[in-house]
C-alpha cells in the first residue's frame, strides 16, 4: 500500500498551480494559520465587518493617527470617518475648489494629518481632528496646490520629510514648506505608488496605454534619481515592505517581484487562471506587516475573478524556513452556505494596529430586482444590515427608479431579499417613506456593489476554512484505487469537525464522503469510498464553532 502524504505545510503552503509546486504544497489553502505553531495548521480568526452601516463609500485611504484614532478616506469624494474606541463616525467632507473631491493620499506629518485630493494637499491639527466640529473648525482645506492633477497621490515619509506624488513629480512638505516639484521624472510618466528602502524613496511609474512599468530609487537629496528599472507591466501596484527587503506587485496578472534596491526580479505569481478578462491587483495601501514579520496584502478582483481574494501572506515563520504564499483571511462577506466569498471583492486597504488587522473592501454581487413598489431586489445571504449603503451597475439597463451608480440603503424582507431606500434613516425605520418602487422595463446583467471596513474578530474562528491538495495521479496510463483519505488533526474541540470531500479525474465539482472519526488515533478518515481513477485531489474543510476549531497536522491518501 502506498501512501502520499502532505505535511510540514508551512514549508509549502499555496503551490504555484493544482499540478505543480514543492513538495508538500496544497493547490488551494483559505483560512488557516501556518506560521504559529510549525508543522501543525490551525484556523485563523475571521474577519469580522466593523464599520456597521456608517461607512457609505468605498475607502482606499486609511491612517492610524498618533491620537489613538483611525481615519477611513473615501476614494469617491471627498469623506473622512474616524473609527475611536470602535466607534465610527463622518467627520468630514472635503470640498476642493476644482477638480475631485475623492481622497487620493493620507498621511501623519509632523503634528498634522495630510489629505490629498485630484489638485490640493489639505491638513489638519493632529491633535484637532476628533469629530466633526472640530474637523469643521480646523482644517485648512486647500492648503497647498499640485502642479498637476492626478488620480494618485501615495504618501511616504522619510528622512524627516513628507514625499506625495503627483503624476510625473514628487511634491514635498518639509515641516511646514510645502514645494510643488521636489524631483520630475519623465512627463510620460505617471507614479502610481510610492515605498521606501532604507533612506531611498522608491518611486513605482507607469506609462498609460504602454506595456511597460518603472521603478526609480532617489536619495532624497540629489537633483535625479539614483537608478531606474523596467519590466514589462502595465503598473506598478504596490510596494510590499518586508523587514529589509521590499515586494513589488506589477501588472495584473498576479506577479510578484523581489527587489534589491536598483533592480527588479521576478519572484512568484499569485495561483490563478489570468488572461486579458481575468485580472488582479494589490492596491497601493493594502498592505502591512503581521505579527512584527509577515508582509500580508489584499488581492482585488478587477475582471474575472482570476484567484482567490482576500487577504494573503507571504512570509515565513525565521528564517530557517522558506517563503511561501498563503491565503490567510477572507473578508466578512460569506454566502448562503456560510462559506467565505472569494469573488467579487477588492481590498481598499490595511491598517495593522498591534496585533489586529482592519481591512475595507468592496464587494460585487450579481443580483436581480423586481420591476414593482417597492421593489424588491434578489441576493442569497446577502447579509445587509437595515440602512446599509449599496449601489448598481448593468451591462444593460435598469429599471426606472433605480439610477446607476446612485446609493441607495437596504432594508432586509429576508436573508434572501430587501427593498431599497432613498436614506440610511428610512431604510432603518421602514414603511413607506423614501422606499424605491420601479417601472417600465430593464435589462442585462445587474450588479450591486456594498462596502465596509472589516476587524480581525478575536472571538470566533473562520467557519468553514478549507485546503485542496495538487492532483494526485501516480500513474496515468491505468486507474488507480485511492483507498482511503485521513485527516490527522492534534485537536478536535466538541463541536468541531473535519470533512472531507474527493474531485475525480478533475471532475467539475467535488463530492461528498462519509467520514469516521478515531478519537484514540486521533484522525478523520473517510469509510468504503474506496474511489477508482486516474488521479484525484482531496478538500479538506474545518467546520468552526465560535472560537474552537480542529488542528491539522497532515494529510494522508492511501492507494491499493
Amino acid at each position: 500500500m502506498a501512501i502520499v502524504q502532505f505535511k510540514d505545510l508551512n514549508l509549502a503552503a499555496v503551490g504555484d498551480s493544482k499540478y505543480q509546486g514543492t513538495k508538500n504544497a496544497l493547490a488551494r489553502m483559505v483560512g488557516f494559520d501556518i506560521h504559529s505553531v510549525p508543522g501543525l495548521v490551525k484556523v485563523n480568526q475571521k474577519m469580522a465587518k466593523n464599520s456597521g452601516i456608517v461607512i457609505d463609500e468605498y475607502c482606499m485611504e486609511p491612517l492610524e493617527a498618533s491620537n489613538g484614532i483611525r481615519y477611513w478616506a473615501s476614494s469617491v469624494s471627498g469623506k473622512v470617518w474616524q473609527e475611536k474606541a470602535g466607534t465610527y463616525t463622518l467627520v468630514h467632507t472635503i470640498v476642493p475648489t476644482a477638480n475631485g473631491a475623492a481622497i487620493t493620499g493620507i498621511k501623519e506629518y509632523q503634528g498634522y494629518i495630510y489629505l490629498a485630493t485630484e489638485k490640493y494637499l489639505h491638513r489638519i491639527a493632529t491633535a484637532s481632528a476628533d469629530g466633526a466640529a472640530a474637523w469643521t473648525a480646523n482644517i485648512a482645506s486647500n492648503w497647498a496646490t499640485f502642479t498637476n492633477a492626478s488620480l494618485y497621490h501615495p504618501m511616504v515619509e522619510i528622512n524627516m520629510v513628507l514625499y506625495i506624488a503627483d503624476k510625473y513629480y514628487v511634491a514635498q512638505v518639509d515641516t511646514n514648506t510645502f514645494s510643488a516639484n521636489a524631483l520630475d521624472i519623465s512627463n510620460n510618466y505617471v507614479i502610481t505608488a510610492l515605498g521606501k528602502m532604507s533612506t531611498y524613496l522608491l518611486i513605482g511609474g507607469s506609462i498609460p496605454n504602454v506595456n511597460l512599468s518603472e521603478i526609480f530609487s532617489w536619495n532624497t537629496y540629489s537633483t535625479t534619481f539614483q537608478s531606474s528599472d523596467t519590466v514589462p507591466e502595465r503598473t506598478i501596484n504596490s510596494f510590499i515592505e518586508a523587514d529589509n527587503y521590499v515586494y513589488v506587485n506589477a501588472g495584473s496578472t498576479g506577479s510578484v517581484y523581489a527587489y534589491n534596491g536598483s533592480q527588479l526580479q521576478f519572484y512568484k505569481r499569485i495561483p490563478g487562471t489570468y488572461s486579458s478578462t481575468k485580472t488582479c491587483k494589490i492596491n497601493p495601501n493594502a498592505t502591512g506587516i503581521y505579527k512584527g514579520s509577515i508582509p500580508i496584502f489584499g488581492v482585488s478582483n478587477v475582471s474575472g475573478d482570476s484567484c482567490d481574494e482576500g487577504i494573503w501572506s507571504l512570509g515565513r515563520y525565521s528564517l530557517n524556513y522558506p517563503v511561501v504564499f498563503n491565503m490567510e483571511f477572507p473578508t466578512s462577506n460569506v454566502d448562503a452556505d456560510g462559506y467565505n466569498v472569494l469573488t467579487g471583492i477588492e481590498i481598499g486597504a490595511i491598517l495593522v494596529s498591534g496585533v489586529d488587522i482592519y481591512a475595507s473592501w468592496k464587494r460585487s454581487s450579481t443580483i436581480t430586482t423586481t420591476i414593482a413598489d417597492p421593489a424588491v431586489v434578489t441576493l442569497a445571504a446577502h447579509g445587509l444590515t437595515d440602512g446599509e449603503a449599496v449601489y448598481f451597475t448593468t451591462t444593460g439597463a435598469l429599471p426606472t427608479g433605480i439610477t446607476a451608480s446612485t446609493v441607495y440603503y437596504a432594508k432586509g424582507v429576508n436573508a434572501n431579499t430587501f427593498n431599497l431606500y432613498d436614506t440610511s434613516a428610512h431604510a432603518v425605520s421602514g414603511g413607506a417613506t423614501g422606499r424605491v418602487a420601479t417601472t417600465g422595463t430593464q435589462s442585462g446583467v445587474h450588479t450591486m456593489v456594498t462596502v465596509g471596513v472589516d476587524k480581525l474578530d478575536y472571538s470566533n474562528k473562520i467557519v468553514h476554512p478549507f485546503m485542496e491538495t495538487r492532483v494526485i495521479a501516480p500513474d496515468r496510463t491505468s486507474l488507480q484505487t485511492f483507498s482511503k483519505i485521513i485527516a490527522n488533526y492534534e485537536d478536535m474541540p466538541t463541536g468541531t469537525s473535519i470533512v472531507l470531500k474527493t474531485k475525480a479525474n478533475h471532475a467539475a465539482s467535488y463530492s461528498d464522503t462519509t467520514e469516521i472519526q478515531d478519537t484514540d488515533r486521533k484522525f478523520t478518515y473517510t469509510d468504503g469510498d474506496r474511489i477508482e481513477a486516474k488521479s484525484l485531489q482531496v478538500r479538506v474543510e474545518c467546520v468552526a464553532s465560535g472560537n474552537d476549531a480542529p488542528t491539522i497536522e497532515e494529510i494522508d491518501v492511501l492507494l491499493s
